[in-house]
């Protein structure tokens, strides 16, 4: 279990190097730039950021051109970030930590959290890159060189509002839907259409019944926008309050009060059509797909939990007692009425362990062949495989395991634009613990042969998520 020691490293900025190619050569038609949101929980002189959500995002930008990838890697010089580097400290409040202080300063500020910004990215046409965070606004940098620019509110965002680290591009507009909270007296969901600018154009809202914790992906099929917010719930909130519990520690499961469905349309100015508590118990943090069939129903790909134990193994002190737990996934098939919002029926596809689900940027909304996920070959380790799901045959999806001590990122399919749709490659970061080292490797999408691995100059952070650009 060596990628534990990666929760401790203190990430080593560089900027525009060239990547040493330790083996193949560069793919002829990959141009474009990765980018991916990575997340430093290092030690600091009170200890560890708690949990693994509440790390400083680092954002890694690797730009592949006709005979050469250049990367550069940046700290989001977020206002939280700046202030607890000066400081060699953690202050603000977190899921896993309470605000630093005496009793009186932690009820000032129990709710006084950090925007960390290390969840995921949006490319945008401006120029610009989001750096994003579900907690709270998106944090825009220059994608030119990283260069942290500040908060921002697409010009709709209020303060109290969030945006998931889940936005969806469809493919036939080019439009930007994501998904938020309110938080107040009452819990709101948004819904958010935004251009490539990163302007919101529309948006609309429902209430959450009751305070549930957290909405971290969605799903988009056809029209519809299907936010689905599970049965967690933060309770204690005088404990909170009190600096006495950090709000991750105050998330319970009670699957007595259901899990709420939200249907929007899309081509009906977002409207809401429909809101109904469903009583089936599972969870969910990620969605592959959606697509609207023939009876008119929502068909879905999600990775299911039985419950939300995974969350709490995230808290920093029981990854590195404890490793991963078993979970008990499943990766399975919804459908959904959606215009009643109930959930119809939940199919398992297949059993594996896996995560960080990928489909091909054409599909979005739509029927997909193959979606691409990462896989775990031992239920307390980390990632070290990939996988390419056949959605209409599922017992003949294909498998990579990679070897003992290597560890592997979400996996990104990008298309190679001079070939067929599917012909492309996964490009994906690897912790190899055996040397400690970092590695980019771009693999045949189709074949899964390696066709190029490339060394990073440091180390690099664990990371949630990122996303491909294309050169124009």
């Amino acid at each position: 279990m060596s990628w534990k020691k990666l929760l401790s490293l203190n990430p080593i900025e560089f900027v525009d190097q060239q990547l040493a190619i330790c083996k193949g050569e560069l793919p002829k038609g990959l141009r474009g730039s990765l980018y991916r949101n990575t997340v430093s929980t290092k030690k600091r002189r009170n200890g560890f950021p708690g949990h693994l959500f509440d790390g400083d995002g680092v954002i890694l930008k690797i730009e592949f051109k006709e005979d050469r990838a250049i990367a550069t890697y940046k700290f989001v010089q977020s206002e939280g970030y700046v202030n607890e580097q000066q400081r060699d400290e953690y202050i603000y409040a977190g899921l896993g930590r309470t605000y630093t202080g005496n009793f009186f300063t932690k009820i000032f500020n129990s709710f006084s959290f950090k925007n960390p910004a290390n969840t995921s990215v949006l490319p945008l046409k401006s120029g610009e890159l989001l750096a994003l965070w579900e907690g709270g606004l998106p944090t825009n940098l220059k994608k030119s060189d990283l260069a942290t620019i500040g908060l921002t509110n697409g010009n709709s965002l209020q303060n109290a509002d969030t945006f998931s680290a889940h936005p969806k591009i469809d493919p036939k507009s080019g439009m930007i839907y994501n998904v938020g909270l309110t938080h107040g007296m009452n819990q709101m969901v948004n819904v958010y259409e935004m251009n490539q600018n990163g302007q919101i154009i529309r948006r609309n809202s429902a209430q959450v019944n009751g305070r549930r914790f957290m909405l971290h992906d969605f799903i988009l099929a056809g029209n519809y926008l299907i936010a689905i917010m599970y049965s967690q719930f933060v309770t204690d909130f005088h404990k909170i309050l009190l600096g006495r519990k950090s709000l991750g520690q105050d998330v319970l499961n009670d699957d007595s009060q259901g899990i709420q469905v939200f249907v929007f349309d899309k081509s009906k100015n977002l409207q809401l059509i429909a809101n109904r508590i469903n009583y089936q118990k599972f969870n969910a943090w990620h969605y592959s797909n959606g697509y609207v069939d023939q009876n008119g129903n929502v068909v879905a790909q999600a990775i299911t939990y039985p419950n939300y134990e995974l969350y709490h193994s995230f808290f920093i002190e029981n990854l590195l007692k404890n490793g991963l737990i078993d979970s008990k996934s499943s990766y399975d098939r919804l459908i959904i009425n959606p215009l009643t919002g109930e959930i119809l029926h939940k199919q398992q596809i297949l059993n594996d362990y896996l995560e960080f689900p990928i489909v091909h940027d054409d599909d979005v909304g739509s029927k997909q062949n193959f979606t691409y996920a990462i896989i775990q070959e031992k239920k307390d380790d980390w990632f070290n495989g990939i996988i390419r799901i056949d959605e209409d045959n599922p017992q003949n999806s294909q498998r990579r395991f990679y070897q003992q001590e290597q560890y592997l990122t979400e996996a990104l399919f990008v298309q190679d634009k001079n070939k067929q749709k599917g012909e492309g490659w996964l490009i994906f970061i690897i912790f190899d613990g055996s040397i400690d080292k970092s590695f980019v490797e771009i693999v045949d999408a189709l074949s899964f042969q390696s066709v190029c691995l490339l060394q990073l100059p440091q180390l690099i952070a664990p990371s949630f998520h990122g996303r491909f650009e294309y050169s124009q």
